[in-house]
């Protein structure tokens, strides 16, 4: 194993960790040792530039997934997630126009998916994948900012593969909304529920937000089943959906792939907490 890829796993085990100063200082010593023509250089840039994105380095990280995305084929795989993370960059400087020009493009990409492809070792896990697709610039400008700061902040749990700390932000996100529409008072099932009763959530909406209540539920408390990346996956789609049928225009129902082994339904709460 060569001293660069030695460097590499480590600064990648660091943002695993959540420590993503340190990560950021190794990946740029790993940047600073290479070469010009290596072939992972966009790799180490866009790492970079994930480790940025999460210390909320905005600005410094649009210019590392510039020089990554500059370096990338028009085809190769990475080039969806870096205009992810360019688009990510923009939307949060202010930058809604250009963050909706990379979103589009990311959408647009006819290379073969991430999901589908062999993926190097190299590879951050703060770069994005292809579920992020869905939280468009569109989206993120309607929301209220207490809600879009806790969507984007699940968005980093998911990135960074912290599935139990995504269910915890997802809840959280419900519990925004739910004081967004005008109730803030008891715990989070009896919002969902008065809320739906009020008829501010419909029967659909108040579903999928109890189901990302329970996803919560079992990321904060040990002594339920640990949210799994297919959880936590199912999870983000129908709390994108929720945010779309609240505050965009109504999208289709959304998909009730599995989040948890033991679901809520509005009316039929059982022993769910």
């Amino acid at each position: 194993m060569s001293d660069l890829t030695a460097k590499v796993g480590l600064a990648t085990s660091l943002e695993k960790q959540g420590k993503f100063k340190e990560a950021e200082v190794l990946f740029k010593q790993v940047l600073s040792e290479m070469s010009d023509a290596d072939p992972h250089r966009a790799d180490v840039l866009a790492a970079i530039g994930g480790v940025l994105l999460m210390q909320k380095g905005y600005e410094e990280a649009e210019q590392f997934f510039g020089e990554a995305l500059l370096l990338l084929e028009p085809l190769d795989v990475h080039r969806k997630s870096v205009l992810a993370g360019l688009a990510a960059s923009c939307i949060n400087q202010g930058k809604d126009v250009e963050a909706e020009s990379f979103y589009r493009e990311a959408l647009n990409f006819s290379g073969p998916s991430v999901h589908q492809t062999q993926i190097t070792a190299n590879i951050s896990p703060s770069i994005r994948h292809a579920s992020d697709d869905q939280l468009t610039a569109t989206l993120l400008q309607g929301l209220p900012s207490n809600v879009r700061d806790d969507v984007i902040e699940s968005q980093a749990c998911l990135q960074n593969k912290c599935w139990n700390a995504f269910g915890a932000m997802a809840r959280r996100t419900v519990h925004s909304i739910c004081a967004d529409l005008g109730c803030s008072k008891g715990d989070l099932k009896d919002q969902i529920d008065e809320l739906c009763a009020l008829n501010r959530l419909k029967l659909e909406e108040a579903n999928s937000a109890h189901e990302i209540r329970t996803l919560g539920r079992n990321g904060a408390h040990p002594e339920w089943e640990p949210v799994t990346e297919e959880m936590a996956t199912s999870g983000w789609g129908l709390l994108i959906w929720l945010c779309k049928r609240l505050y965009e225009q109504p999208p289709a129902s959304p998909n009730w792939s599995t989040t948890t082994t033991r679901r809520y339904r509005f009316g039929n709460p059982g022993n769910n907490p």
